[in-house]
């Protein structure tokens, strides 16, 4: 028992759920919000960038552990990552239904009971209600693909927390990826030349939306000081493009 005990140790990357490495295994506590862990996580050995599932149940979820880095995207690693998110998209697997609108209702609620204000929260919410209502729910998604999601290992990279995995728009993915690794100009341009089928109007409209519910969630799942400048700054510029 002595000997399990010490091999347990939590990692505290991620702030939803409780995980720890046990030796090679990587165990998951579940901590459940209205919109996670409605995947069917076994639909994921499909993929070869995703670790091996070796339990799963209500309370709790085992993969096998990935001992890595989390990548930088640049262009040593986008072509490979371009590669997995087109496969996942082209897979034809029917994952939940989409949550989005239902995430941007319960974020705005929150933070009108928080009493936290943010100008362009407020000042393009009609816009982003127009957004949400042209997007196509008809491609799987993993929802959560931040840099901090994947594990570099020397030659693969495994995309990793799949519980917001939902059917949805394929461009909110790819802005997704471009926003939250703050992608190089040089590198988009690579990563959306290997995609290919893709609207750049739809994918600068996910490109507004993506800032916008990533303040929501900072806002309102993260503990205070609050910096989110970064993001509105973003919002307002990409209106902008809209206008010209």
């Amino acid at each position: 028992m002595r000997d399990w005990i010490l091999m347990k140790i939590k990692i505290t990357k991620g702030g939803t759920n409780i995980s720890y490495r046990i030796d090679n295994t990587f165990l998951q506590i579940k901590n459940y919000n209205n919109f996670n862990h409605q995947i069917n996580y076994e639909l994921l050995s499909n993929f070869d960038f995703v670790p091996k599932l070796i339990s799963n149940n209500q309370k709790e979820i085992v993969w096998e552990y990935v001992d890595g880095i989390e990548p930088v995207i640049d262009l040593n690693n986008i072509n490979l990552i371009a590669k997995q998110i087109k496969q996942l998209h082209n897979s034809n697997l029917i994952f939940p239904n989409n949550n989005l609108k239902q995430r941007v209702q319960y974020y705005r609620t929150k933070m009108n009971e928080l009493n936290t204000q943010v100008e362009v929260i407020n000042k393009y919410a009609s816009l982003i209600d127009q957004i949400l209502d042209s997007m196509q729910f008809d491609t799987p998604l993993h929802n959560d693909l931040f840099p901090f999601n994947m594990i570099q290992t020397d030659n693969k990279i495994y995309f990793v927390d799949w519980e917001y995995a939902t059917m949805g728009d394929k461009h909110f993915e790819l802005a997704y990826l471009i926003e939250t690794s703050n992608m190089s100009s040089e590198c988009e341009k690579v990563f959306l030349d290997l995609y290919k089928d893709y609207d750049q109007h739809k994918l600068l409209l996910n490109k507004i939306f993506v800032n916008y519910i990533v303040i929501l969630w900072i806002r309102t799942q993260t503990s205070a000081p609050y910096n989110t400048t970064f993001f509105e700054q973003k919002i307002i510029n990409y209106v902008t493009k809209l206008t010209i």
